[in-house]
């Protein structure tokens, strides 16, 4: 498996001031949570040499890109895999991608997928619910701390 960290990037809505873009790049692919690069707005119908559908963009990965360019190391921020799970939810997902841009799926298949993004979200929750609890921990602790220094 060719799993990388994750460089993530907020990008301003151009036309919404409250709002941000979730642009991510795993090192070989860029990804967007905007309607545009989910639809494939940009590119649909359009073809590479060999016949393939191009790859997904949209301005917020184009600017993302401009940014990784411009401060290299110091673009964005690096977000780890989180343990095997992650890793597989990222090889899934660029999958999910390379389909969409060149096949159709049975119906079955389409069920399939949906079963498996459901295993992801239960994982994510798993990890969100120990996330919560090591929180809790540590307001516990910091508590625990700030009490014992008060004789000190």
């Amino acid at each position: 498996m060719s799993v990388n960290a994750i460089r993530q990037f907020e990008i301003p809505s151009e036309s919404d001031p409250s709002k941000e873009y979730r642009v991510m790049y795993d090192g070989e692919r860029w990804y967007c949570d905007c309607m545009s690069w989910r639809f494939n707005y940009e590119h649909k119908g359009q073809k590479d040499d060999q016949g393939r559908a191009v790859p997904r963009t949209c301005k917020h990965t184009r600017l993302a890109e401009v940014q990784l360019r411009a401060k290299g190391e110091r673009a964005g921020k690096v977000i780890q895999p989180i343990g095997p799970w992650f890793e597989e939810l990222q090889e899934y997902t660029k999958t999910l991608v390379e389909i969409s841009r060149n096949g159709k799926v049975t119906a079955e298949k389409v069920f399939a997928f949906r079963r498996d993004i459901e295993r992801f979200q239960e994982k994510k929750s798993e990890v969100a619910d120990a996330l919560l609890t090591a929180d809790t921990l540590l307001d516990l602790s910091l508590a625990l701390v700030k009490q014992l220094s008060v004789g000190v």
